[in-house]
């Protein structure tokens, strides 16, 4: 039975994705410093993470198995995830419900989390929402307003290229519609 419902899922990262979301992370370091995104790595992984930036590529991985990635760090945040499920797909709908012709709400979309970088982003090209989390299962800004936020930015991703739409432009239609759709039905959401 097919449903029009808008399908999610969550996932926990592979070696490799988590590996290629931190040299993302190195590589952009400073604009993301500069754009007020501080805590950019655990500061539990802190003297692991200098480490790794000493490795030549080839010690790199095996030491990133052995002695960071653990599958275990992103268990409580699965699980939390989960439990907002249901209202993440409500609040999807909600917005493919909504007035504003430019927006495109797909099918499904993936949340990965990770333990690097800001609180969200997202790959438009799979509509795919990086989420970051702590190995106890924190979310910093609230799960459900970073997934709602990310979505909206791929929903106006397509527009915002066509239109080469600046950075802070993008921000501010994405806040826009998120205030207005949105951030009443999530005011008091509790970060975890």
């Amino acid at each position: 039975m097919k449903t029009n419902q808008t399908q999610i899922l969550f996932k926990m990262p592979i070696i490799e994705e988590e590996l290629e979301h931190l040299f993302f992370v190195f590589d952009n370091e400073k604009l993301l410093k500069s754009e007020n995104f501080i805590e950019l790595y655990p500061s539990s992984l802190d003297s692991e993470i200098e480490k790794l930036r000493k490795l030549n590529d080839k010690k790199i991985v095996a030491y990133f198995k052995n002695s960071i990635y653990n599958p275990e760090f992103y268990k409580k945040g699965i699980a939390k995830l989960n439990k907002h499920k249901q209202n993440i797909i409500k609040l999807i709908d909600v917005l493919k419900n909504d007035s504003y012709k430019f927006l495109e709400i797909f099918p499904e979309y993936t949340v990965r989390l990770t333990l690097f970088g800001t609180d969200g982003m997202y790959v438009y090209e799979n509509q795919e929402i990086i989420l970051k989390t702590s190995t106890q299962g924190i979310f910093n800004w609230g799960i459900v307003k970073t997934i709602l936020h990310e979505v909206i930015h791929i929903g106006i991703e397509k527009r915002a290229r066509e239109t080469k739409m600046l950075q802070e432009k993008k921000e501010e239609i994405v806040n826009e519609i998120f205030d207005r759709k949105i951030k009443h039905l999530v005011d008091n959401e509790s970060n975890n």
